[in-house]
């Protein structure tokens, strides 16, 4: 079976549904878990998928984590979307 070019390794698949996770459960202690995230996308170079990092600050935004989509946003040089 040849792999598709543009497919998304499992390893890096499973590090954005974590990211995911964690992005839900933010509540939880969002002064601790938000750095664990940045963290995360650190490490593991997911950076570089523009439009996966546009979803995390998106899902940030509108679960209400104003202040940290603005630092995400910052951080990671993602243009604010305009209200």
């Amino acid at each position: 079976m040849e792999m598709d070019e543009t497919a998304i390794p499992v390893d890096k698949a499973m590090i954005i549904t974590s990211i995911e996770y964690m992005i839900l459960n933010l509540y939880n202690n969002p002064d601790s878990m938000f750095p664990a995230i940045c963290q995360l996308i650190d490490e593991h170079q997911i950076t570089g998928m523009k439009d996966t990092m546009t979803y995390f600050y998106e899902m940030l935004l509108f679960r209400g984590y104003e202040d940290h989509a603005q630092k995400f946003a910052e951080k990671y040089s993602i243009p604010p979307l305009n209200n």
